[in-house]
Formats: C-alpha cells, structure tokens, sequence
C-alpha cells in the first residue's frame, strides 16, 4: 500500500502518476517482483528475468553500489542543466547523484509500472531533492511512450542528460531500446522545428499578411470542394529520382483521364520537361525564393496548371504565379485564422497543419478532400545514382548531383522491397512525420509506386504498371475541375474583426509605455533594495502583463512573428515564480520580461505599417464586394444609370 506522505505528495504535485495508481492500485501484475532487504537493513527490489532472479540494487549495499554505477557520470553533470533517469528502481542512484547536485533539475521515467508502485509503498519521495524534481513519468503501456517523451522535451530546451539504470539495459532491453529509439527521433524532430521557427517565424506572419488579399479572392479548397476527390484516384507526384522511370505511365494517366494528377514541389518541372501538364500543384513553403519551385510555369506564363497554396507560403509565390488559384489555411498562418475567426475554420478541420515536406502537407489536404486512393510516384525519401532529384528539375543555385556535405550525411534505412537505401536525416525526419499522420488516417489506401525509395510505413509498394492494370480502369478527371464558385466569407464578420485590430493597435501603444513604466520602477526599487516595494510592484506587473498577452495584435502579429523568443521566456519565467527574495526575483524578471517587452515593440514598428495597409485593403475589399451586392439586388437602378 502507497504511504500516506508519497500519497500526499503525488496528489499535489504529480496528480496525474496518482490519478492512474488510485485507479489501478489493486490490478497491477506484481508476479515478477519481489521486495527484499539488503544487508545493510536497506529495502532493495529483485524481479525475475529468464527464470533468474535479477537484483534491481545490491543486496548487501544500494547506495555504495550506486555511487559506483554513477562514478562515469561524475565529471560531466555540470555541462548539463538537466538530468534524465531512465529506469527508478528504489532510487538510491537518483538520491545519491541528486545530493551533490541540487542545483540541477531532474525527471525520472519509469518503464515498469508495478516496480514504481513497490517504490512509493516502501521508500519515501521525500529522500529526494523534490524541489529539483521537474516530472514523474510512468509507462503505463507502450504507447504512452512518445507522448511522455514528447511532453518532456516541448518543456526543456536546456541540456539533457540520460542516466540508464544499468540493469534496465539488460533486464528490460526492450523497453529501453524502444525508449532510446523514440527519444532519439524526438530530439531530431524538435531540432528540425527550432530550425524552421528560426528560419521562418517572421516569414510566416508577413507571407500571410501579404498573402490574405489573394485568400478574399480565390476558393477555399477545404470548404468549396470538400469531399471533391471521394472515389477519385489521386497521383501525388514527388520529384525524387525514381519519377524519371514512370513518365512514360504518368503520360499514359494523363492522357486517358484516369487519375488526377497533382505535382507537390520541385515535382512540376519534371513532369513539365516530359510536356506533361499536372491537374494541379501544390505549394506551402514560407521561403522568400519558393517562386522559383515553379520558374517554368511563371516565366512561360502557363494558365491553365491550377495551384493549391497554403496561406502562410512566400508570398512572391502568389504574386507571380500565372495560373488559377484555390486557398488552403495553414496552421502557421495567424492572419487568415484571426480575420476568419468567425469562419469557424480550426473547428470545422479547415486547414492544415504544418510539416517539414509539401508532401505531409499534401496528404492531409487529399485526406480532407475525402480521396480514398493516393498513389504516391517518386516520392523517395532517399538517393539514387547519386541523385537528389528526377531528372528535369534544374535549379542555379544547386546541382542534381549530391554535394560532400550531403554524401557525410548519409545513412541507410529499409527500402520498398526490403532491402536498404541511402537517405539524409532531413528526408527521414519528413518519412516518420508522414508515418505518423499516415497512422492517423481512416478511409483511405495509400499505395507507394517509387521504386528504390524508402519504405513508408501506411502505405503498401506497389508498381505503377499494376496499379495502371488493377485500378485505374475508367476516365475520371475533369479538366476545368478547380473551376468552382467560391463561397464568400461573411463580410459583417470579417469587418467586425478590422475594427477589433485597429482598436487593438491603439491598445497596444498605450500598453508598451506601461511596461516600460512599471519596469524602469521595479530597476530603480532593485537598486535601492527595496524588497517591500517590488512585492507591491508584481500584481501591478501582472495585471498589465495579461491584458499585454490578451491583446489582438499582439497575438495575431507578435508573438507568431517571436515564436523562440516567446518559448523561452516561458521556460525562464517558471524557476522565477519559484525565487523567495523579492529584489533577485525582480531583478531576473526586468531582465528577462524586460528583454522580451523590447522585442515586442521593435517588431511592433517592423509590422505595424504593414498591418494598416492590411486593413484598409480589406476594408476596400468589403466595400467592393457590398457595392457588387447592391447592384446584383437592384438592377433597376443600372438600367437608370445608363
């Protein structure tokens, strides 16, 4: 039974671990486990592996042994912030190396379930420095996994080091081979999203700024079309090196009607190159030289090739671009989701979320438009002949051929027909992405054409040739099929939403010179080491700060425009909280809010123009659009004017 002060403690502290041992206390399989006292009058815990009896922690003495297992570690705790273990035990390991390290935060993760519960009802938490614990994690069952893990790291942005009990390694060699695999892909999936926010934070506000005008103006695939490609073979076509040996198919499709065929990318000037002309392409990458991904199309001024835009994408893209035009909301796009709030697009699944290929980005879209067979074509996630794309695509700024740095990078993973195939940790990263939503998907067949690429979990390999003799047997594409009458957004609503910016804008003036008011205070009483005024100084702090986070413009423009630096002040802030002197606290609080406050208000002048252009352009728009109505409901008077 748990005792009454772990009992306490998880209730208050780690609700969640507590919640499942209430609701589980009396199911749990404790067969294995068997609690033992060590020499030393010590509890110590042993369970059962291959029919022998496996000592968790010595039986003559856990802490000295611990202290043994930790001696490697010693010299290399300081580097780090934060301290990982992965498999509990009793916890002597963690107390031991805790001790001498209270300045370090730390999270434990446990893998056995019923090991943890004979911890809590026989040891103490409070043996640990509990101010330094961050998280408790128990695996429930496996899936809990990536969640746990994920969790764990969208909270850390310090250093991290992973402590393995090292009779986890061998005892529960499954369980941590799984959790290094996972922890590993996790780290390299929030590498690849600090890079992009990095890169396209401030991109993705001022693209969808830019890129609203053309959103009034064109359909909206998800909410004009929806269901559109139901019973309706799709080709997703991908521009790596295995295209180039399906032309000739692809050629056939198009000519006979029998699947519509869509170019995500660099896929277009391929196919192009062959004089075959895709039912649309589809693009979404916020990169100021995206438009060159459809050079061809642009410079030949080719009409009649439709084009699936997300909103956030660079905006030079939409500018440029020659031919018809439909909308998809992107999740990175505050501006179309603020003006269109009313729209009810994030509650009705009208969007997409965001991914690191156009691929992932295009799944989502042809799931949501109901398609219920996708054939993927040249999608590799791999390399070829020492080629990065099909031949037919050509950029200047880079060769097909694969440069040294991306030959160093290579590494070999499963292909379509078992055998392994070089690959980059880029493209990996956008595979498991696109298993992970794959994973998700209901109500549709994914087959992978692309010979010699990676394989994908979800889909199943299947030759273009077979699909051609099995599938796709009858004529189904309209040529004009993106020729749709848009529904129009609710021009009320949408005015409603100008007033509620601009009145925000002005707001928001008047809140900057506050902050700088109240923290140019809290520094002098810092100065003068007046602890009894700065405590007087934080409710005033807060009560500014939350209608400064509360306002309109500063959600839909600054925070989106200073993602990283909003994350970390969020993980700055929480040890902060924590400080009982009142003029450090101060003191770290000017800094760190103060810092944050003035990036604000620098990208406040940077965007603030751009804003207004916005809205008088909207309001024009409503103008227009309320003139066109009018004369639609009164004919008589354009008969009079004449």
């Amino acid at each position: 039974m748990i005792k009454i002060d772990n009992v306490a403690l998880l209730k208050n502290k780690f609700s969640e671990v507590w919640s499942y041992y209430a609701a589980s206390e009396g199911m749990l399989k404790r067969e294995h486990i068997n609690l033992k006292t060590a020499k030393n009058g010590l509890p110590t815990l042993s369970v059962m592996f291959e029919g022998n009896e496996t000592f968790l922690h010595s039986k003559y003495d856990p802490i000295h042994e611990s202290e043994q297992w930790l001696a490697e570690y010693e010299e290399r705790v300081h580097e780090y912030e934060h301290v990982f273990f992965y498999g509990v035990g009793f916890g002597y390991h963690i107390e031991t190396l805790m001790k001498k390290y209270s300045n370090k935060s730390f999270s434990i993760y446990e893998p056995d379930a019923s090991v943890f519960y004979e911890y809590i009802s026989n040891r103490n938490l409070s043996e640990l420095p509990l101010k330094s614990l961050k998280r408790i994690m128990i695996e429930y069952v496996p899936s809990v996994l990536w969640l746990e893990i994920d969790r764990f790291l969208s909270a850390f942005n310090d250093k991290v080091l992973i402590i393995t009990h090292p009779i986890y390694s061998r005892v529960y060699a499954e369980q941590t081979n799984r959790f290094q695999e996972y922890f590993t892909k996790a780290i390299e999936q929030k590498r690849t999203h600090l890079a992009s926010t990095s890169s396209y934070e401030k991109l993705w506000t001022v693209n969808s700024m830019h890129n609203f005008i053309k959103v009034l103006e064109t359909p909206n695939i998800l909410r004009d079309m929806k269901g559109f490609f139901k019973d309706k073979p799709v080709l997703m076509v991908a521009a790596g090196p295995s295209l180039e040996e399906e032309f000739e198919h692809i050629k056939y499709i198009k000519e006979n009607r029998l699947a519509y065929i869509i170019a995500i990318g660099s896929a277009n000037k391929a196919l192009l190159s062959q004089g075959i002309f895709p039912d649309a392409v589809t693009s979404y990458d916020p990169n100021i030289y995206n438009h060159l991904t459809y050079e061809e199309i642009i410079t030949q001024k080719l009409s009649n090739i439709p084009m699936i835009f997300g909103t956030s994408v660079g905006y030079k893209t939409v500018e440029l671009y020659p031919g018809p035009m439909l909308h998809m909301v992107t999740i990175q796009d505050p501006v179309s989701v603020y003006y269109l709030q009313e729209e009810r697009l994030l509650e009705n699944g009208e969007f997409v979320t965001d991914a690191p290929s156009i691929a992932v980005i295009t799944l989502e879209l042809l799931h949501k438009l109901e398609c219920n067979l996708l054939i993927m074509v040249g999608q590799n996630f791999a390399f070829k002949n020492n080629q990065y794309y099909s031949t037919g695509v050509n950029y200047t700024y880079r060769t097909n051929e694969l440069s040294d740095s991306e030959n160093a990078d290579m590494e070999m993973v499963e292909s379509v027909d078992g055998g392994e195939v070089q690959t980059m940790k880029g493209h990996s990263v956008g595979r498991i992405q696109m298993e992970q939503y794959l994973s998700r998907m209901t109500n549709i067949k994914v087959v992978n054409t692309t010979k010699n690429g990676a394989k994908i979990q979800g889909t199943e390999f299947i030759t273009l040739e077979q699909i051609i003799e099995t599938e796709l047997k009858e004529q189904v594409v309209d040529p004009q099929w993106y020729m749709t009458t848009p529904n129009p957004y609710n021009l009320d609503k949408l005015s409603h939403q100008v007033e509620n910016m601009e009145k925000s804008r002005q707001e928001l003036r008047e809140l900057f010179e506050q902050l700088a008011k109240t923290l140019q205070k809290m520094e002098t009483l810092v100065t003068y080491n007046e602890a009894t005024q700065l405590k007087k100084m934080f409710p005033k702090l807060d009560k500014i700060t939350k209608k400064f986070l509360a306002n309109d413009f500063y959600k839909v423009f600054l925070s989106p425009a200073l993602r990283l630096a909003r994350e970390q002040l969020n993980n700055s802030i929480i040890p902060i909280r924590e400080i009982a002197d009142m003029v450090e606290k101060a003191r770290k609080t000017k800094n760190v809010f103060g810092q944050y406050v003035y990036d604000c208000q620098n990208m406040f002048q940077t965007l603030e123009n751009m804003v207004m252009n916005v809205q008088q352009y909207i309001r024009m728009t409503i103008d227009e659009r309320r003139a066109e109505e009018n004369n639609d409901a009164n004919p008589a008077d354009t008969v009079l004017a004449e």
